[in-house]
């Protein structure tokens, strides 16, 4: 298999648009007119695309209607043996992708990236993108669980539209080692607009892997529609707290019934983010592989859901829900 990019199509009419691929430099090194029937997908391998050499860059697209994109990547193509892939889901409201919802209204000048480990078993990277036709500069500040910043602020600049790849934990000024350090990064713009991912593995990224786009803004109530908790499979919740004051957040557990399972409630730190297993949050409860849960926070939190293997072979980070119509 090899990596690639999907656009879906999800409503009843065509949509037609340019697929770009965009260089770490900025330059575009490959375009192509798409046009996606309704309720229909296209597909692109990166083989086809990006020419021998390139290690690195985006895809963009730009149509006359919304799509749903997944990126998938294999990491052989970077000289690593792993996959990972990252859905961006469409914008119902204003029918267009989520990254085309930053090129068309101005963007926040900070963004969040919801999880970052470095050391004890774990390597995080970030993956950042320039929106704006000029250059831009952003700063980089490693947060702590506790709120408290970790190592030092770091500082990258951008080219116009070009995007950058940050592997290594010394620009907040750390090294990786056998301790796990991990919180979030909060990530602000001088000026211009900007978006990004982050993804997180083992080191070799042989073993699990996941990715979680940059957020912007945090949600009082979230959903997360799977639990999977026994001898095999565990579940997890991360939150941030982004606010200048604590916020309390209630996890509740539901079956397939509708019937509340277990509940508790925890407060987060002005600044700060909670990482812990499900049954941490709630109290015990019976082994599931069904059912959902529900965060409510008396301030808006930035969230997202683990699913993985008690043997590490297997992690997925979720981001959250909302109910249809909110």
């Amino acid at each position: 298999m090899e990596g690639g990019v999907n656009l879906v199509n999800p409503s009843s009419s065509p949509v037609s648009g340019k697929l770009d691929f965009i260089s770490e430099t900025g330059s575009v090194v490959y375009s192509k007119q798409e046009v996606i029937p309704a309720l229909g997908r296209t597909a692109i391998l990166t083989t086809e695309v990006i020419p021998q050499g390139q290690r690195w860059g985006y895809w963009r697209f730009s149509g006359d209607g919304g799509v749903a994109a997944l990126l998938s990547l294999n990491r052989m193509e970077l000289g690593t043996p792993s996959w990972m892939a990252m859905a961006i889901p469409v914008d119902t409201a204003t029918q267009v992708t989520t990254t085309q919802v930053h090129e068309q209204n101005e963007s926040p000048t900070i963004l969040y990236a919801p999880q970052y480990a470095s050391g004890g078993g774990y390597t995080s990277v970030l993956d950042i993108v320039n929106l704006e036709d000029a250059s831009t500069s952003l700063s980089l500040e490693l947060i702590g669980d506790d709120g408290a910043a970790i190592g030092s602020t770091g500082s990258v600049t951008l080219p116009p539209r070009g995007s950058t790849q940050i592997s290594s934990p010394s620009i907040f000024g750390i090294t990786a080692g056998t301790e796990l350090i991990q919180g979030y990064v909060k990530v602000q713009s001088v000026s211009g607009r900007f978006a990004g991912w982050v993804w997180f593995s083992d080191p070799a990224a042989e073993n699990f892997g996941s990715a979680l786009r940059f957020v912007e803004t945090g949600l009082t109530t979230t959903l997360f529609s799977q639990v999977a908790q026994d001898d095999l499979y565990y579940t997890g919740l991360a939150a941030l707290n982004p606010n200048s004051q604590a916020a309390t957040v209630t996890v509740t557990v539901y079956n397939t019934n509708g019937s509340v399972v277990a509940s508790g409630s925890t407060d987060i730190p002005a600044g700060g983010r909670i990482s812990k297993l499900l049954f941490q949050l709630v109290g015990t409860f019976p082994d599931m592989t069904k059912g959902y849960f529900k965060v409510a926070s008396t301030l808006p939190v930035v969230s997202f859901a683990m699913f993985g293997t008690n043997t590490f072979e297997v992690l997925a980070a979720v981001p959250p829900q909302v109910a249809s119509g909110k």
